[in-house]
């Protein structure tokens, strides 16, 4: 059995009576299974049950990527994902789909039912995995089975780990930190080099995160042995050589280093992160603690100890003072490991620190920034502190209060579990629901069936990451075995630009692949129906979404639009004193307002900073005005808008208002644009301003109109 021992230990000893017990292996898988089945339930763990896994944007991707995935060739690098995003694509590694499971699965896929998902088994892994080495962890502290036992049961109701399940498959790995932090804290070193390099390789594996905490860890334990004279320099050099080959060759293997965007870099940092009172706030795991006001952080700050674990925490703290001396005693033979501690916990509380509503920023060189963005969801790298925080409390429990151990700890345990499933409950009723119902389907019309038979790709215009309504564009590809750029990856957003540009050189010149068919977005629908025109393309409108079929069309049954759903310049023309609405229930506000603008409500649509773009059709007769009906933003504070509009670098009217609520302004329209098919208006406002700066409200957008309807007169 385990012990803290006295001073001139290292730190344990291990007895030969707990390797022969079997019981070691029995508890942890048992307990592993129960907590799964009692946080999720079975039905994830049927394997064509893929329902589950749809309607939130990062399973649907993890799962979508594993489905692409499986169907496509084996390449080299293995992890390559050609047909989840085409130009834009780039390997399982930036779906998030778990890399280690998918290259394991795809080698099976011949034998597997179709749909086939691993998520389910994945999670049981993982919950087996946090039994096993929070036991682990936990033989070092006491040989007495029982109290391994409560111990591992409040690691398995880690509030941090419970939260990914359904958010983040990958990320729910919080085993492999329990693995890394045994391996610092084991004292049997004699193997350590080959327990790195396959925990590193294994975490490269399946999520870049949570292999930085664990390089960070295996860091700090290589100084620290060196600082004991464990192992000697040369031994350390070729630990580091054997762990960064296995790092390295994993990576490679799954696609790492062919960085989708060559640009790692993302937005986040300082605001993703950990707060200092993360360990404190339930947000929402608890019946009996209040949330914590501490803005928007997306989860990635959460850090909830639960309350079974804070119930211990007052005893804990009283001891620590009171033990201090013997306490600092042991915590000397790790710096380095409590360097790390430190570093990590200081990350993720970035360069803005905050407590409720107080914050405190520092700037940092630009070069430290761009570097931190890599990990932008910084509030992560603080799981390793936390992880310390449940193993440093059970160590002083058990070892100060040994009398006193079993039934506080298992009270702990008891409470943790009881008020944790404020937040784990209503998740696995989400997960039973979403099992149980199958989505309703919103691709109908038979057309998408043929155009599936006669085009092996569906490509999207513009090119983008997680545009509206992706994932079913997505889904529908993957069922009919399509290749699609509908995809919602991480890291890709460097290369889109350049494929937009790509595919709008393609749209205009006539040679797009005739092997795929197009979804437009309402927003490009109108500046491209010129175009097809002249080059033969047919336009139609299936479902809502606007199809464009490429000339010439080269398979043995081709689809022709009935003309009911064909688009074209003549079909979308207004007529004179036709309202053209601008609500979130109108076409108008997603194909003509072309940017300045925010996103549509009931009524219609506000501007949103100094300049708007409006593109509309020209009506089929002859017009001279177009006219504009508007909410204006005007207070007593703010009494007036101004409203100036151009066509081109031509000022076509420019008007002051003062009366707040509706109003109208009549725009005249020259007679050399009367002859085009559409009406391009740039609006100005020089006087918008945002309702917080006039102390009404927190709304920050700069308004200055909210345009409800056009009409030509």
């Amino acid at each position: 059995m385990s012990r803290f021992t006295n001073k001139k230990s290292f730190l344990l000893v291990t007895s030969h009576l707990q390797q022969s017990s079997a019981l070691n292996y029995f508890v942890p898988l048992i307990l592993g299974i129960a907590s799964f089945y009692l946080a999720l339930g079975p039905l994830p763990l049927l394997p064509n049950n893929v329902l589950w896994l749809n309607g939130s944007i990062d399973p649907t991707t993890h799962y979508l990527g594993w489905a692409f995935f499986r169907e496509g060739p084996w390449q080299f690098p293995l992890g390559l994902n050609p047909k989840y995003g085409l130009d834009i694509s780039s390997s399982i590694v930036y779906s998030d789909s778990i890399p280690f499971f998918a290259i394991i699965f795809k080698g099976l896929h011949t034998w597997l039912p179709t749909p086939f998902q691993y998520f389910g088994i994945w999670y049981l892994t993982c919950f087996i995995g946090q039994a096993w080495f929070s036991f682990k962890l936990l033989s070092l502290i006491t040989p007495k089975l029982i109290l391994r036992t409560l111990g591992a049961g409040l690691f398995l109701f880690a509030p941090i780990m419970l939260f990914r399940v359904g958010l983040h498959a990958a990320l729910t790995a919080h085993f492999l930190i329990l693995a890394a932090l045994y391996l610092n804290l084991c004292p049997d070193q004699k193997v350590s080099t080959r327990k790195w390099a396959c925990l590193l390789g294994l975490t490269t594996g399946i999520h870049f995160y949570l292999l930085v905490m664990i390089f960070a860890l295996w860091a700090a334990s290589i100084f620290d042995r060196m600082l004991a004279h464990l192992i000697k320099l040369r031994q350390a050099a070729q630990e580091a050589f054997s762990c960064l080959l296995s790092i390295f060759l994993v990576a490679w293997l799954t696609g790492y280093l062919l960085p989708s965007s060559g640009d790692l870099k993302a937005e986040g940092y300082g605001v993703y992160k950990l707060h200092l009172a993360s360990l404190f706030d339930s947000n929402g795991w608890s019946y009996l603690l209040n949330d914590l006001p501490n803005g928007f952080d997306a989860g990635e700050g959460f850090a909830f100890l639960g309350l079974g674990v804070l119930v211990l925490l007052p005893a804990t703290i009283f001891i620590f003072f009171r033990h201090a001396n013997q306490i600092s005693n042991i915590a000397k033979r790790f710096p380095f490991l409590l360097l790390t501690l430190v570093i990590l916990c200081l990350f993720a509380l970035s360069n803005s620190i905050s407590l409720s509503n107080w914050t405190f920023q520092y700037d940092l060189p630009n070069q430290v920034i761009s570097l931190a963005s890599i990990l932008r969801s910084s509030g992560r790298m603080f799981w390793p502190v936390f992880y310390i925080i449940y193993f440093v409390i059970l160590f002083l429990v058990i070892r100060y209060l040994p009398r006193f151990a079993i039934p506080l700890i298992c009270t702990a345990l008891l409470i943790q579990i009881i008020d944790t499933s404020s937040g784990w409950l209503p998740n696995r009723k989400v997960l039973k629901t979403a099992s149980l119902h199958a989505p309703i389907e919103t691709l109908k019309n038979p057309l998408w069936k043929d155009l599936a038979n006669c085009y092996t790709q569906v490509l999207r215009y513009p090119i983008g990451n997680s545009l509206a309504d992706w994932s079913i564009i997505a889904d529908y590809a993957q069922k009919h075995q399509l290749a699609t750029n509908s995809v919602f990856m991480a890291r890709i957003e460097g290369k889109i630009p350049k494929a937009n540009q790509a595919l709008l050189f393609a749209l205009k010149e006539g040679r797009l692949n005739p092997n795929a068919f197009y979804i437009i977005g309402d927003k490009e629908l109108l500046p491209l129906l010129e175009i097809a025109q002249n080059l033969g393309y047919q336009i139609g409108r299936i479902d809502g979404y606007n199809v464009l079929l490429p000339t010439p069309i080269t398979c043995a049954n081709p689809v022709i639009f009935p003309p009911e759903i064909v688009i074209s310049e003549k079909t979308i023309a207004p007529h004179l004193r036709e309202k053209i609405y601008f609500s979130r229930t109108s076409q108008g506000a997603f194909s003509y307002l072309l940017s300045g603008w925010a996103y549509p409500e009931a009524w219609g649509t506000w501007s949103e900073g100094g300049v708007a773009k409006l593109i509309l059709p020209m009506p089929v007769q002859k017009t001279t005005t177009l006219r504009l009906e508007f909410n204006t933003f005007i207070e007593s504070a703010h009494p007036s808008q101004k409203i100036e509009v151009y066509s081109g670098n031509t000022l076509l009217k420019q008007d002051h208002f003062r009366k707040a609520g509706i109003n109208q302004i009549n725009i005249p329209i020259p007679g050399d644009l009367t002859n085009q098919h559409r009406l391009e208006l740039l609006l100005k406002f020089p006087n918008n301003i945002s309702p917080k700066a006039l102390g009404i409200g927190d709304d920050t957008r700069n308004l200055a109109i909210g345009l409800i309807w056009a009409e030509y007169l």
